[in-house]
């Protein structure tokens, strides 16, 4: 055992004397001295986190491509596209959402639909705010509104949801139920004296003229 280690001792003398020692190649020397200390700690640092973060193996470098949704877009204008001032916006979304709340978006963009096409009849007022206030007066002096809910006040503090704007924007882009000009609760059976009967949906009839 003692030869043994006599052996090695011997041979790790021979090799310092003989000068054998390990260099880094001179280019790669060279390299390292052209990069600022505080680059070479970054770089370190760097790889340290990404071996700390590596799982059975190195990181592997995913590309990720920008996805990108197409944004939401109307319906295309089925006529000439409506312009309106936010106060008959306003108007129009508190009176259908009195009239047709659970009616979704459809039941209240049709009573939209019904006070745009008596804004456009001559023989109805010309303005929205006009059509839906418009009123007629009995013997007896007592105001008889169009929409109930203009009489009993629940227009007035209706609270306009996500539907009554999406029918909005339906509306204004000229998209609107053609030739309805009144409706009512169905079972009322009251119109018909007046007008033609077109179609029902949900809880309500829609008329045209006669």
């Amino acid at each position: 055992m003692r030869k043994l280690k006599g052996m090695l001792i011997t041979a790790g003398m021979l090799l310092i004397l003989s000068g054998i020692s390990l260099q880094v190649p001179e280019e790669t020397q060279t390299l390292w001295e052209e990069i600022p200390d505080e680059e070479i700690h970054t770089y370190i640092q760097e790889k340290e986190q990404t071996e700390d973060m590596a799982v059975d193996g190195p990181v592997q470098e995913v590309e990720y491509a920008e996805v990108r949704q197409p944004a939401e877009e109307l319906p295309p204008a089925a006529g000439e596209v409506i312009e309106l001032t936010y106060d008959e916006a306003t108007e129009l979304k508190k009176l259908a959402t009195a009239e047709a709340e659970g009616e979704g978006c459809e039941g209240q963009w049709l009573v939209m639909s019904v006070v745009w096409n008596r804004v456009q009849d001559p023989e109805y007022p010309s303005t929205i705010h006009e059509v839906i206030n418009q009123y007629g007066v009995t013997k007896e002096g007592k105001k008889i509104y169009q929409f109930s809910c203009v009489a009993d006040g629940r227009i007035e503090t209706a609270k306009p949801s996500g539907d009554s704007g999406t029918a909005l924007a339906r509306l204004e882009t000229g998209d609107v139920s053609p030739g309805i000009i009144a409706f009512e609760v169905t079972g009322t059976d009251i119109l018909e004296k007046w007008f033609k009967f077109a179609f029902n949906y949900k809880h309500h009839n829609f008329f045209t003229k006669k």
